[in-house]
C-alpha cells in the first residue's frame, strides 16, 4: 500500500495513512542515522530530523492537529530540513513529503471538524432556541386552554339565559299577536257599529224630517 492507497481510505479509517507514514518515518529514522553516521550529517540536520520524527511518531497527531504550537513546531522542522537539500537522498526526501501530505491532510481534517464542530453548535442552538420557543408557545397554548375552560360554564349560562329571553320573547310574542288578533275583531265591531249607528242616524233623520213636516201641515 502506497501513500495515495492510504488517501482513498481515508473514509474508512482516518488512521491508516498516519500508521503507514509512522512505519516509513520509523524505518526512515533507522535509515537516517546510518546514512547521518555514513554521510556525516551535520547535527543541525539531526536535530531537525529529531524534532519531526518526535512530532510524527511521539506526539499524536489528530488530537494535536488542531495546536497552533504543534503545527508551528511542524512547520518549524520542516523549514529546517528545507535548508538541507542536498543532504536528505531520494528516499528519505520522499518519506519526508509523505508526511508533509499527511500533515496537510490532516490540517484539513482538523478544519473540516472545526467547522462541523462549528455548525453542529450552530444547529444545537437553533434547535434550542427552537425547542425553547416551542415551550413558551406551548405554555401560553396551555393558558388559552385553562382561560378557554373557566369561560365554559359562564357560556353555558349565558346560552341558558338565551333560551329564557327567546322563549319569553316568543310567548309575548303569541299574546302579542293573540292581543292584534283581538284588537283587529274589536276595530271590525267598532266599524260595524259605525255602519249600523250611521244608519241609525239617517233613518232618526228622515223620522224627524217626516214628523216636522206633518206637524207644519196640521198647524
Amino acid at each position: 500500500m502506497d501513500i495515495d492507497d492510504c488517501l482513498k481510505h481515508l473514509d474508512d479509517d482516518p488512521f491508516v495513512l498516519f500508521d503507514f507514514i509512522s512505519r516509513e518515518v520509523s524505518m526512515s529514522s533507522k535509515q537516517s542515522k546510518t546514512q547521518v553516521q555514513e554521510s556525516s550529517m551535520t547535527d543541525t540536520l539531526a536535530s531537525a530530523l529529531d524534532e519531526l520524527r518526535e512530532l510524527a511518531l511521539n506526539q499524536p497527531m489528530l488530537e494535536n492537529i488542531d495546536k497552533v504550537e504543534y503545527r508551528e513546531k511542524v512547520e518549524a522542522a520542516m523549514r529546517k530540513l528545507d535548508m538541507f537539500p542536498k543532504d536528505i537522498d531520494q528516499d528519505l526526501d520522499n518519506r519526508i513529503r509523505s508526511f508533509i501530505k499527511l500533515f496537510e491532510n490532516a490540517a484539513e481534517v482538523c478544519h473540516k471538524k472545526s467547522s462541523t464542530i462549528e455548525l453542529i453548535k450552530q444547529v444545537d442552538g437553533e434547535k434550542k432556541e427552537a425547542l425553547e420557543k416551542l415551550q413558551r408557545t406551548k405554555d401560553i397554548v396551555c393558558q388559552l386552554d385553562e382561560v378557554i375552560e373557566k369561560r365554559k360554564p359562564k357560556i353555558k349560562d349565558i346560552e341558558k339565559h338565551q333560551k329564557e329571553v327567546k322563549d319569553a320573547m316568543k310567548k309575548l310574542q303569541e299574546e302579542l299577536n293573540e292581543l292584534e288578533k283581538e284588537k283587529e275583531k274589536m276595530e271590525s265591531a267598532n266599524m260595524k257599529c259605525s255602519s249600523k249607528k250611521a244608519e241609525l242616524m239617517e233613518s232618526a233623520k228622515y223620522v224627524s224630517y217626516t214628523l216636522g213636516t206633518t206637524f207644519k201641515h196640521l198647524a
